[in-house]
């Protein structure tokens, strides 16, 4: 899902006004703000950490 708005905002930069025109609006915010989210996620969660913790019982797990 992302890749289309890399697509998108890439094509923004590019004068193609020949064939097509399209303005960034508001999705351009909201996909800064998964990149950043993204990049926020994958520093503070460890994939490893939570797994470790699950094999060896310590996960504590509230339904």
């Amino acid at each position: 899902m992302l890749d289309l708005f890399v697509i998108s905002l890439t094509m923004s930069l590019i004068n193609r006004d020949q064939i097509l025109a399209f303005t960034m609006g508001p999705a351009a915010f909201y996909f800064g703000a998964a990149v950043i989210l993204t990049i926020l996620a994958v520093e503070w969660l460890d994939s490893r950490l939570l797994w470790d913790a699950h094999e060896s019982g310590n996960a504590r797990f509230d339904d």
